[in-house]
């Protein structure tokens, strides 16, 4: 009975955070039109499902988007129809477990009364729903490291092998939803040894759960890694773009021009001799279509970062500053 009573809150909170999302979708949503990365999800997801190619443009493979969304909306697509729309009430489930991950956090951590404030907030801040009406990945992404935290949450507490499971499955799935997931993977170590060092958690418990969470979430990626060295004969966990996201974060026009001071170009704002279309004609500028193009990349930004050093600890203020301003295109 206790723990029916604890778990009261949550399928309440779900509902209202679900209820906030139907809401925006069919309102201020309602004639939504993908745009940016938005459409190369939907074209992969499109692509997937008609012709069984991981392709952003007809029959081309890409390795550079990471592939979990796009086969979730080719899933959803197949079942309900091309309208986006369905994709977009799946992302409103999924950002409403969001808000239900951040009421059972605040309730271990600070007890049931701030963590039902906190489910609130959750359900009700723009900065969380207003991903649900867009097919960008990072609702997705947002749900899966919540979860992933919360069940290393859960190992520290319990120490049971079920949490490490479900941490190691999660860690892979959110791997394969951006690439940078995998840092994630680092992170968790670092939890690990920080624990077992101030004998939180037993170092037996530690070396399991490090064994067990990096053992599945590689297993996971695995399959993906394999097909991309088939595809580009080159070492690719998930996805090629970190090139193509400092390359934009890192040049002339983000420092000179004030309106976009700070921020993120798309490719097409700095011509075609900076975005290396004279070294790689075949390649669309957007998206990093080979390995070696987004190595390019990097190495241009990298350039540009060592010729600024001075003026780098102001940009990268400035990028901690933009970091929490919602960018909404």
């Amino acid at each position: 009975m206790k723990r029916l009573r604890r778990l009261v809150p949550v399928p309440g909170i779900f509902c209202f955070a679900l209820l906030v999302r139907i809401v925006y979708n069919l309102t201020v949503g309602r004639g939504y039109v993908p745009r940016y990365d938005s459409s190369a999800y939907q074209s992969l997801g499109f692509h997937i499902l008609e012709e069984h190619c991981f392709c952003i443009n007809a029959y081309q493979p890409t390795v550079g988007r990471a592939p979990l969304w796009p086969g979730i909306i080719a899933i959803v697509t197949y079942i309900a129809g091309h309208h986006n729309l369905y994709s977009r009430l799946f992302l409103s489930f999924i950002g409403s477990g969001t808000c239900v991950l951040v009421y059972l956090f605040a309730r271990d951590i600070f007890g049931r009364r701030i963590a039902l404030l906190a489910g609130i907030v959750a359900a009700t801040y723009t900065g969380l729903f207003i991903y649900d009406g867009w097919l960008y990945s990072e609702s997705l992404y947002t749900f899966l490291l919540l979860a992933c935290a919360y069940s290393v949450h859960l190992i520290q507490r319990t120490s049971r092998a079920r949490w490490m499971v479900v941490g190691g499955v999660l860690l892979g799935l959110l791997s394969l939803t951006r690439p940078n997931g995998l840092i994630v993977l680092a992170l968790f170590t670092c939890w690990a040894l920080i624990v077992g060092w101030v004998k939180i958690v037993p170092w037996k418990v530690v070396a399991r759960s490090v064994a067990i969470v990096t053992l599945l979430s590689l297993a996971i990626v695995a399959p993906w890694t394999i097909r991309n060295y088939v595809e580009t004969h080159t070492f690719l966990p998930v996805a090629t773009g970190d090139g193509i996201v400092l390359e934009g974060a890192y040049n002339d026009l983000i420092f000179d021009n004030v309106s976009w001071r700070g921020r993120w170009v798309g490719p097409g704002h700095l011509g075609p001799q900076r975005m290396l279309s004279h070294r790689f004609p075949h390649c669309d500028v957007n998206i990093a279509c080979t390995p070696a193009w987004d190595a390019a990349l990097r190495n241009e930004a990298w350039q540009w970062m060592r010729s600024h050093i001075s003026v780098m600890p102001h940009l990268l203020g400035l990028h901690m500053k933009n970091m929490w301003t919602p960018s909404t295109p």
